[in-house]
């Protein structure tokens, strides 16, 4: 059997067990020396009647588990068995990855990250596994950059740049399509939980108050952000209940 030994969480997950109830686990089966999707693998939870099974993208999800220690069984033809045991909290989705190989290889401890409420509530993870043509940052990927500033986090980003706009440094699209009239680069709107802003500095925006963001140049941003010069859509945490003196 092998156990889990590395529990990746990420910092800013907004995960509330006050409420109960099921978890859900969700991920991919991949091929562990190719890294390619494989479809058709069966994945189960003992004591959990049914079966699920990887679509062809190696996806899956198992809804409805029990909170506490689990053991997530995978199987394909083809590969050698998998057995791994993680904890369900009451009311959490987590994600994993888990590699397959041919006996009798020895494979690396399952990898699991903790879903952000907040994200999934937004459907950040659902934009994400479509495969949109964005750039998508968590929360532990914004602390793994560990920017000075929230415009920081653009440094780097192909097709955008940091321009002067009134005095203040903003994120702009570099040679959009159809805004000549701009001399090649046009700023993108700027959407706060899902609420289009007139923002213009996003350094008034403390790092630590951003869960994820969605980066998207020119025409790429799902239709309801759509917009020619592109989008930024910032989600914020739950703001920290403090007392009152």
């Amino acid at each position: 059997m092998a156990t889990l030994v590395a529990i990746v969480s990420c910092p800013g997950a907004v995960v509330s067990q006050a409420g109960g109830g099921n978890g859900t686990i969700v991920g991919r089966v991949v091929d562990h020396t190719r890294g390619t999707p494989l479809a058709e693998a069966e994945i189960r939870v003992p004591g959990i009647s049914r079966i699920t099974t990887s679509d062809p993208l190696g996806r899956f999800a198992l809804a409805a588990v029990p909170p506490g220690p689990q053991v997530l069984e995978t199987r394909r033809m083809g590969y050698g068995a998998r057995t791994d045991t993680l904890t369900v909290s009451p009311g959490e989705t987590i994600e994993v990855v888990v590699g397959l190989g041919p006996d009798p290889l020895s494979l690396p401890p399952l990898v699991v990250a903790v879903r952000s409420r907040v994200l999934e509530s937004a459907g950040f993870y659902g934009r994400r596994d479509q495969g949109l043509s964005g750039v998508f940052l968590t929360r532990q990927q914004i602390e793994e950059r560990n920017p000075p500033r929230l415009s920081d986090l653009f440094i780097g980003i192909p097709g955008f740049r940091l321009q002067s706009r009134g005095g203040i440094r903003a994120p702009a699209v570099v040679s959009p399509r159809g805004n000549l009239l701009t001399g090649g680069v046009c700023f993108p709107v700027i959407w706060l939980d899902g609420v289009a802003t007139t923002i213009v500095d996003l350094d008034d925006i403390h790092v630590n108050q951003v869960e994820g963001m969605e980066i998207y140049q020119g025409a790429g941003a799902p239709l309801r952000y759509n917009n020619p010069c592109g989008a930024i859509l910032i989600w914020t945490r739950v703001p920290i209940r403090r007392d009152e003196p």
